[in-house]
């Protein structure tokens, strides 16, 4: 058995989006109440096919496709919809009647009860909700909408086995049901500190993020096919790992000279603004290794280009052989004068006047102790071209903020004129 646990270092990576998807949830969950669906919801209110991009099945299908996804299988799943091709609403087998008004009363009606069936969660409420003629993953989908505490955004059978083959490889569910996968799921998500105060909707997205092979599989409601023998173990690969690589691109870096300014009192509004640390994207850029190596090679490139005429003056790339120095690269000034440099990488940065980044004890002491000591920040644009804003002895004069948690360096400053 392999635990949730195991996989807690994609944590950082993954993105819960919980606000969005509660939103989108409960605007739905307020609109289609039962009141709504029994006395105000017409056909054209239901069906996908006439355009109706509010409709139930619609939202159901595509609008809230992050809360669950029910592609993979056509229309039918519905029980009825409008054919675009025949021109003309089609009902399944199950729900056909002397009328489509009647088909529909009926359908209708049927919904209702999963809403209300799937408030109680008993054994008796689902076999009642499996009996009842409609596709699984749509009866799911709405009950995983409307109670996404205690069902799962999961609703392919053949998923949910896969799913629980990554737990459980030496088992077989072939002969559980959807419900009893789902809640066999649910109790894995409670094992974990973290992500059992999640909703079921975010857990479902972070198992997709896992095992994303997961999506490969035949996901068509019927037969609801189980292939074990073809599931194989997924070892989920943090993207950040791979994901800051050195590019051709990074060889021109745009360089911009900024000197230090004064530093007047913050107001109220900003003190609350860094006291309340809502910078947190800088800690995780400052903490992602691979991204802060790719901007010491960017300036250390950039520094080796600009040392080429000056004879047997090499750069040297420090924190590679000796991270405790205080500083990343040593390079040198036209006359031979070392110039110290400390590089910070991050992946973006507003334009708000200022550098903020995180400097150490021993750094701050470098910084205030060597003589022309530099900051190169590195940041990219939307268009992944890398920037350096190159800052000289900003810690030489009061012209900065450090907030002790580290330090966190607001340092005021403006385009340096020729």
């Amino acid at each position: 058995m392999r635990k949730l646990a195991e996989f807690d270092y994609m944590l950082d990576s993954f993105d819960r989006d919980s606000t969005n998807l509660n939103q989108l949830r409960c605007d739905f969950v307020n609109k289609y109440t039962l009141s709504y669906i029994k006395n105000r919801m017409k056909l054209d209110d239901f069906v996908v096919g006439k355009g109706n991009k509010y409709s139930f099945c619609y939202q159901l299908e595509f609008n809230l496709a992050q809360l669950g996804s029910i592609r993979g299988s056509n229309s039918k799943k519905f029980g009825i919809y409008y054919s675009q091709e025949e021109k003309k609403y089609i009902t399944t087998k199950a729900w056909a009647r002397k009328n489509i008004n009647e088909s529909f009363s009926e359908l209708k009606n049927a919904i209702i009860e999963i809403i209300k069936l799937g408030k109680k969660y008993s054994k008796d409420a689902i076999e009642r909700i499996d009996s009842i003629p409609l596709t699984s993953i749509f009866k799911y989908k709405i009950l995983s909408v409307y109670y996404p505490n205690n069902y799962l955004n999961i609703f392919s059978k053949n998923q949910l086995s896969y799913f629980l083959f990554q737990f459980y490889p030496e088992c077989n569910f072939q002969k559980s049901t959807i419900f009893e996968m789902q809640k066999k799921l649910i109790e894995i998500k409670n094992t974990n500190k973290i992500v059992k105060d999640w909703t079921n909707i975010e857990y479902g997205n972070y198992l997709y993020y896992l095992f994303p092979k997961v999506k490969k599989l035949n996901t068509s409601d019927k037969p609801n096919q189980q292939k074990n023998n073809n599931f194989t173990l997924e070892t989920p690969v943090n993207p950040e790992i791979y994901r800051y690589e050195y590019k051709k691109l990074y060889d021109n870096p745009i360089v911009i000279d900024v000197q230090t300014t004064n530093y007047s009192k913050p107001s109220k509004k900003t003190r609350s603004k860094y006291n309340k640390g809502k910078t947190n994207y800088l800690v995780k850029e400052q903490k992602n290794t691979k991204l802060g190596k790719v901007g010491e090679r960017i300036v250390y490139n950039y520094e080796v280009r600009n040392l080429k005429k000056l004879g047997n003056l090499k750069v040297k790339w420090q924190s590679e052989v000796d991270d405790s120095l205080g500083y990343d690269i040593l390079s040198y000034e036209k006359d031979g004068t070392p110039r110290y440099i400390e590089v910070k990488t991050t992946e973006q940065r507003k334009n708000n006047g200022e550098l903020s980044f995180f400097i150490s004890q021993n750094e701050l002491e470098k910084a205030k102790a060597l003589k022309n000591y530099w900051i190169y920040q590195v940041y990219f644009t939307v268009d992944k071209q890398p920037v350096i804003k190159q800052l000289k002895d900003p810690f030489k004069e009061d012209k900065s903020k450090l907030q002790p948690t580290l330090y966190l360096a607001h340092v005021k400053i403006k385009d340096k004129k020729n």
